[in-house]
């Protein structure tokens, strides 16, 4: 299986796809050879593996369905706040759990140098696993590739000493099996509902976090974001999105 590639969640101008026609005009060899000198040609994209992937599978197990890997539970001291990894770390906030909750393009930063995040998390006593974006738009395969690289990362970082708290994010499919797969029973374990009563659908994410109690039995829930109507908060601990309170004067 090759785990090489980011999904690809916009559409890209594949310029350099070859014409339909057998022979070739001048304006064609022109566009081509300019296509190969782009940043956004097949081969370019293709070319760019992720080097993390390699040292970081080898150091996790699988599963044997989706070959997801297995996160450990965490059963620590539970974190007094739950900051962002950009806030936390120029402040020093070593008492509280950085988190990755913004967007794909922002993580990206900080997996694409994993050595150099894992030095930022190791004066915290614990963090709050990366939340890659799991969207409607998104094809399936995507999905499960983010749902991958979620549990990627804990289990990576748990396997090199540090405490994770396992972040369950999942799709808009929540019958689905993979986004389950590998995430740990009977642990402290981290949800976000930011954006759900904006752009989701809050009767299927609650019937979804229903079910990650009933097949994870999490002992505790920390719960980022607003509550939801109907939600059951038994074993919830809340935390308020820092970038609403940052916009509120919070720094």
């Amino acid at each position: 299986m090759n785990y090489g590639y980011y999904p690809l969640q916009n559409t890209l101008p594949f310029t350099d796809l070859p014409p339909v026609e057998e022979s070739l005009s001048a304006e064609d060899t022109a566009l081509k050879t300019a296509a190969n000198e782009s940043d956004t040609t097949i081969e370019s994209i293709l070319g760019h593996k992720d080097s993390t992937l390699l040292f970081m599978t080898m150091a996790v197990s699988m599963t044997s369905k989706n070959e997801m890997p297995m996160v450990r539970a965490y059963t620590g001291a539970i974190p007094s706040d739950i900051l962002g990894i950009h806030r936390t770390v120029p402040r020093k906030l070593y008492h509280v759990a950085p988190h990755f909750y913004f967007d794909d393009s922002r993580i990206l930063q900080y997996w694409k140098k994993p050595f150099e995040t894992e030095k930022l998390l190791s004066s915290f006593k614990v963090s709050i696993g990366i939340d890659f974006s799991m969207t409607n738009e998104m094809t399936r395969p995507q999905k499960m590739y983010s749902s991958f690289l979620n549990k990627l990362w804990v289990a990576w970082l748990q396997s090199r000493g540090h405490s994770v708290i396992p972040n369950v994010s999942f799709p808009g499919e929540w019958e689905e099996d993979y986004w389950l797969e590998g995430w740990p029973k009977y642990s402290v374990i981290a949800i976000s509902s930011v954006g759900v009563i904006r752009h989701g659908n809050p009767e299927e994410w609650l019937k979804a976090v229903k079910r990650i109690r009933e097949e994870l039995m999490p002992i505790c829930i920390l719960r980022y974001g607003p509550t939801l109507p109907g939600e059951n908060a038994e074993n919830c601990i809340y935390f308020a999105n820092d970038n609403n309170r940052s916009a509120n004067g919070w720094q």
